[in-house]
């Protein structure tokens, strides 16, 4: 978990990236891949869940980070929305859970296939 203020983002390309630790970390702004809205729009910084998979990382961009918990995840109810796999009662609250591996694969196919390229 990372909070990035909003002057270290910056633009590779088409994608929003930071330096991260002496890497180039790109950017998944979830809000806008799952229901097509900016999810950080205009907040002075941005909370960022740093997802690593074979020596790679993407920072997922999301609107706020209220807890850490571990408990049994059980979905309750199935999500024909692209990017979530459902939602489940974590804590006593309703909780979409995001499908993280479909919504990095949308925003980059080639993330799972060439674990090592840059």
């Amino acid at each position: 978990l990372e909070e990035f203020p909003r002057e270290r983002i910056e633009r590779s390309g088409r994608r929003q990236v930071v330096q991260y630790r002496d890497d180039i970390l790109p950017l998944i702004d979830v809000g806008q891949a799952v229901i097509g809205e900016p999810t950080a729009n205009g907040a002075a910084a941005l909370p960022t869940l740093v997802y690593t998979e074979q020596g790679r990382s993407v920072g997922l961009v999301v609107r706020r980070i209220l807890d850490i918990v571990e408990e049994p995840l059980v979905i309750k109810r199935g999500s024909s929305t692209p990017g979530l796999l459902g939602a489940a009662t974590i804590q006593g609250r309703v909780t979409d859970v995001l499908d993280v591996r479909g919504v990095i694969r949308a925003a980059d196919p080639a993330f799972f296939d060439h674990p090592n390229a840059a």
